[in-house]
């Protein structure tokens, strides 16, 4: 009896372990009109985006009680500058991108970019 005891006490302790370990990423189209927003906001039109991976920010960079936030590793985007100077409808091509986003705290729960990196756009 006491055997079966722990190895059903074992048996939840590992299934609680594994579902607070387990971060459920966003949905990818969800996170790439987010990202296409953004550029939009920064008048660039995102021609084309490959998002290779959306992970969870490591451990040791979670805050506690804080919103959740993931790394969105981009494949390649293309950019095309909409500016009305002389660089309108100039393309750019970038690989290896990151994106850092995090969930606002506000009640709209929107995702919110907060860092980009290997994209040198304004």
């Amino acid at each position: 009896m006491i055997k079966n005891f722990c190895i059903t006490l074992c048996a939840f302790l590992i299934s609680i372990s594994l579902f607070l370990g387990c971060n459920v990423s966003p949905p990818k189209n969800e996170i790439r009109d987010e990202i296409i927003r953004n550029f939009e906001e920064r008048h660039y039109k995102v021609i084309d985006i490959d998002i290779s991976a959306i992970e969870s920010i490591p451990q040791h960079e979670k805050i506690y009680m804080g919103k959740e936030g993931y790394i969105v590793k981009l494949k390649s985007i293309t950019l095309e500058a909409q500016n009305p100077e002389d660089t309108k409808g100039r393309r750019s091509i970038y690989e290896n991108g990151t994106i850092r986003i995090r969930k606002s705290t506000d009640q709209l729960q929107k995702w919110i970019i907060t860092d980009i990196s290997n994209i040198p756009v304004l």
